[in-house]
């Protein structure tokens, strides 16, 4: 056995894992100090299966979900592609063998953070075509992972994303419309989730799940969600089964299932409404429905991009005034190579001169909130992989004095500054556990964060996006604006389009349509995005607020233009004029 991999770069500590074709490692990447983990195929391969290998590298490469196995590197050793994936211990078949049968909610909960991966694999344009036990891997903090991306389809690929061929997949989870040699789909994705989860319940093979004969053996909380997750995809024929208290409920329902715990804040509640199916709006060509709004006069009307080279797979960005010169910096996190890029806002400022920090891997958008209330705020980065706070505490400069982790229950997803308990100090608020959780950290002023206290827990809801108190939510496919009060509940204020997220403004937050091209308010009619609606159609990722950036009086946005494990473009949209001038 080999004692490292690629040039000494990862120490070998043993093999933990085969497949049909490869063994994996647990590995040491000597460069970071970090455990990973590395596929290697025990032979070397021939062109069909090295195509294979590198799709599924290219695939995993491109999503970006906590639910996804993910993959930071590829090498060549000895002629064999190589993977250096997350480290996962042992998959769901291998658990329900050596443990039996998960309980009910354990499975339920299992199905729902992979249902939200595969909503993100679809949203990629992806089909997995082969899921099954075999291929949900645990971390070892027990997190899932949707794994082997070996016989995925593309949008990339030729011919369609639904051609018909050759059956892939294994038929125990595959759905009888592909064992009829008809097109795989989104649909035939989620049968075969479903019927995982099935075998995660009972311990064995499930059968067909969209029969009601095989449904009536589950137990009936399994059998809704079975049902439910496939209900559009095919005609079932419903199960007779008890309601489940606690699940599926309407906002009525779960009207009570926000509530502050502790610091003697009252229980807040949900401000409960019925939840109409939206009907689907007529169709129309977007650019044309933008024309025909007002510019937004808080957004830059025409833009002059300013870009610079910056690390691998920047995802996230945004507008915070770091060094407290009253003059906004622009942020961005790159995920892939750990790291926290800044850009000095203020006059006369360029793309030139990127400050770069080592961040921790997963790391998310930062916030800042000031700890020890020494007039300086520190910078907060959530580590989404390690399930832990890095906390920079900045120098005049912008490059920290100190760094301080301090490990989190469960990983937040957006940390925001929010005072919870009306104090007068900035807490850290954020979703945890793919959104079905908010977590609030207080801060006691003495320069630590208390431990977190579950705010929010409902299952069936969850947090998309949030930015301070505002908060995008989707329920049963309805998505909608909400705001968090300060007694603890939760204010309905719109609804909105699926795949809508928030923006920061001078004064207050608006909505993002990208698909409308346009930006929903609450004190305005629509407007439109000019020439930030063709950055976000031409796959621009856009950053958390609208500031003015380089002091000119108009306001600049940021973002990033990213692809597969190469270097990104750091974007900053200079205002030419606001929307409307």
């Amino acid at each position: 056995m080999h004692s490292t991999f690629d040039q000494g770069r990862y120490a070998v500590l043993g093999c933990i894992g085969h497949g049909g074709s490869a063994d994996v490692y647990a590995v040491v990447d000597e460069k970071l100090g970090i455990e990973r983990a590395v596929k290697v195929p025990r032979e070397r391969p021939d062109a069909a299966e090295v195509a294979r290998l590198e799709r599924e590298a290219a695939v995993l490469l491109r999503l970006d979900h906590p639910g996804i196995l993910r993959v930071f590197d590829t090498f060549d050793l000895d002629g064999r592609p190589c993977l250096v994936m997350e480290r996962c211990e042992g998959s769901l078949e291998e658990r329900v063998a050596r443990e039996g049968p998960l309980p009910v909610e354990a499975a339920l909960d299992l199905g729902e953070t992979l249902r939200a991966a595969l909503d993100a694999v679809h949203a990629a344009g992806v089909l997995h075509r082969d899921v099954k036990p075999a291929n949900v891997l645990f971390t070892p903090a027990g997190q899932p992972r949707l794994a082997d991306f070996g016989v995925a389809l593309t949008q990339r690929d030729p011919g369609s994303l639904t051609r018909t061929g050759a059956v892939l997949g294994t038929v125990a989870f595959m759905a009888p419309a592909v064992r009829r040699g008809e097109p795989e789909s989104e649909s035939t994705d989620r049968y075969g989730l479903a019927a995982t989860v099935a075998y995660a319940v009972l311990g064995t093979l499930p059968g067909d799940v969209d029969r009601p004969a095989v449904r009536r053996r589950l137990p009936a909380p399994v059998a809704d969600w079975v049902a439910g997750l496939l209900a559009g995809d095919m005609e079932l024929e419903p199960v007779a089964s008890e309601a489940v208290p606690g699940r599926r409920r309407s906002p009525a329902a779960w009207a009570t299932g926000l509530g502050l715990l502790g610091a003697g804040l009252a229980v807040g509640a949900w401000v409960g409404r019925g939840t109409a199916p939206v009907p689907p709006a007529a169709e129309a060509d977007p650019s044309a429905v933008a024309d025909a709004l007002q510019p937004c006069d808080a957004l830059p009307g025409r833009i002059n991009w300013r870009s610079t080279p910056g690390d691998r797979e920047t995802l996230t960005s945004d507008l915070l005034d770091v060094d407290q010169d009253g003059h906004p910096d622009a942020l961005f996190v790159s995920q892939l190579d750990e790291s926290l890029q800044v850009l000095r806002g203020g006059p006369g400022v360029g793309v030139e001169g990127v400050h770069v920090l080592d961040v921790g891997r997963g790391s998310v958008a930062p916030t800042l909130i000031d700890l020890d209330q020494d007039g300086r705020p520190e910078v907060i980065l959530p580590e989404r992989d390690d399930a832990r706070l890095r906390v920079l505490w900045m120098g005049d400069d912008l490059q920290p004095t100190r760094t301080e982790l301090v490990d989190q229950a469960g990983p937040m997803e957006h940390a925001q500054a929010v005072d919870m308990d009306s104090d007068g100090i900035i807490d850290l608020v954020g979703p945890t556990d793919f959104g079905r959780h908010l977590a609030w950290r207080r801060v006691p002023g003495d320069g630590t964060l208390e431990p977190a206290r579950l705010i929010l827990s409902v299952k069936d809801v969850a947090v998309r996006d949030m930015l301070g108190r505002d908060m995008i939510l989707e329920e049963a496919g309805a998505w909608s604006w909400r705001r968090l009060t300060p007694g603890g509940g939760l204010e309905f204020l719109r609804d909105v389009p699926p795949g809508a997220f928030l923006l920061g403004l001078p004064g207050g937050v608006g909505v993002v349509d990208r698909d409308g091209r346009r930006m929903l308010r609450l004190d305005a009619p629509p407007c439109g995005l000019g020439d930030l609606g063709d950055f976000l159609t031409r796959g621009g990722r856009l950053g958390r607020r609208v500031a003015d950036w380089n002091a000119d009086g108009v306001p600049d946005v940021v973002g990033s233009r990213t692809c597969q494990g190469c270097t990104s473009q750091l974007m900053l949209g200079l205002g030419l004029e606001r929307g409307g001038e």
